[in-house]
């Protein structure tokens, strides 16, 4: 697990991983997610997307993130270098 803004998050996933993690332009998904959320540390929306089995994130900056979705049963965290 891991916290973000005091609350606890488990890496608990739904057997859906991100990768590459650290990432630098794109990250990838082992399954289609829906309705994708993607949030900053501070829990901004940074990146909404429908359906999709990869994410561009080449104009965010460095930072950690986090990946919300309708079929992923916990939020899933990843560093952007």
């Amino acid at each position: 697990p891991f916290t973000v803004n005091n609350i606890e998050v488990a890496d608990n996933s739904g057997g859906v991983s991100v990768y590459p993690n650290p990432a630098r332009d794109k990250v990838y998904f082992t399954a289609s997610l829906e309705e994708i959320a993607l949030r900053d540390a501070f829990g901004k929306m940074v990146l909404q997307k429908g359906t999709a089995t990869e994410l561009e994130l080449v104009d965010l900056p460095k930072g950690v993130y986090i990946i919300n979705a309708k079929n992923l049963l916990s939020p899933k965290r990843i560093v952007i270098q």
